[in-house]
């Protein structure tokens, strides 16, 4: 693989992609996010690099066909170290760090840049100071779990950046320009649709249940733990009622082995799911979740999901998103699922709710974003 030091001086490129390791999450390692992107490029003849920053904690392979970024990311850890933290002024020091590494690795010429979960954002920004600076929406957005806002106000990054936003649906937009001084999210933000298109693989339940835990290091053990009961109470409720399902359960991409999941896998109508969730919905003809962007994914493939609410500030999906639910515990709703009409129905409501949030991705919009 290339590294960045050898590319040309000077050499012009329409985009740079930029995302952590732990987004390869389809078969051939590829980043899912980017992958319409990419294509999309490819047919346009927009010009790109596609650069990965390294995790040695995920389990996800790396992209044979990106620059890998180690070298220079374990530089920017000296750095932080070697340079001064003046109070409150970490993001002047990752821009800092960002013009210096540029005269070495950022050396190539960049009209856009692309990141998600805005990963090195300020570095990039130190290094490109005359291109566009995007982040591209990746998960769920809420009062709880901020990126783009917090306490109700836009996010410091952003603004410090002049980053802008490139989001999945119309709603989304919606939800961050109610925030205080929401018309930066009015001119900053653009919809151009989610890595999703929308098929239906099912057309009743058929005893297959894909369960997405959101166990992960993101939370605390406490709250892992509470997960973790809910899901072990709700395989105790299947157990007891004899249900005939197959309820397949799925990581969380920064799962990392944080808590002793296996008593799990001593039911014998648990296990676990394939790596691909194009597989696991060609199985699953139902979805059980506590919150996650898989909501949506189940929803493209014609599967219903059932919100498991275990913790109650997880249930934003509900709250914030108006997610339709129906109002009944776990167990009943499976059993509701049997009934054919009330799968078409809820799948139906689903669909109609998701397409707010979740658009299919618009080529043109993105290319012609990518060309202003």
């Amino acid at each position: 693989m290339i590294s960045l030091f050898f590319l040309p001086k000077g050499r012009k490129y329409d985009i740079v992609f930029y995302y952590p390791q732990h987004f390869n999450r389809e078969k051939g390692a590829s980043n899912p996010f980017f992958d319409r992107m990419i294509e999309a490029c490819q047919k346009k003849k927009l010009s790109y690099l596609l650069v990965e920053e390294p995790d040695y904690t995920t389990r996800f392979p790396r992209n044979s066909h990106a620059i890998p970024f180690d070298f220079c990311w374990f530089m920017v850890l000296v750095l932080r170290k070697t340079i001064p933290l003046k109070e409150n002024d970490f993001l002047n020091r990752e821009r800092r760090i960002g013009r210096l590494l540029s005269h070495f690795f950022f050396r190539v010429k960049a009209k856009n840049v692309i990141t998600i979960s805005q990963s090195f954002q300020s570095i990039l920004r130190g290094a490109y100071p005359q291109a566009n600076l995007y982040d591209y929406q990746h998960g769920l957005l809420s009062s709880g779990f901020v990126a783009y806002h917090e306490n109700n106000q836009v996010s410091k990054q952003l603004t410090f950046n002049k980053a802008q936003l490139l989001l999945h649906g119309i709603g989304v937009k919606n939800m961050l320009k109610q925030v205080e001084n929401g018309s930066y999210f009015d001119e900053k933000a653009h919809v151009v649709g989610g890595p999703l298109g929308y098929q239906n693989l099912h057309s009743s339940f058929n005893n297959q249940i894909l369960l997405t835990f959101q166990i992960s290091t993101s939370h605390t053990r406490s709250e892992n733990k509470k997960l973790l009961e809910g899901v072990l109470k709700l395989c105790e409720q299947i157990k007891k009622q004899n249900l005939r399902t197959t309820l397949y359960l799925k990581e969380h991409p920064r799962f990392n082995n944080c808590i002793d999941v296996t008593e799990l896998y001593s039911y014998s109508f648990v296990k676990k799911a394939p790596p691909s969730l194009k597989e696991c919905f060609a199985i699953c003809s139902l979805h059980i979740t506590e919150y996650s962007t898989t909501v949506f994914e189940a929803i493209s493939y014609g599967v219903p999901t059932i919100l498991s609410a275990f913790i109650p500030k997880f249930n934003f999906l509900e709250n914030e998103y108006l997610f339709p639910s129906v109002n009944e515990i776990i167990i009943k709703q499976i059993e509701e699922y049997n009934d054919v009409s009330f799968y078409k129905h809820q799948l139906k409501k689903q669909t109609q709710w998701a397409q707010q949030y979740y658009e299919p991705f618009n080529e043109e919009m993105f290319v012609n974003l990518m060309r202003r």
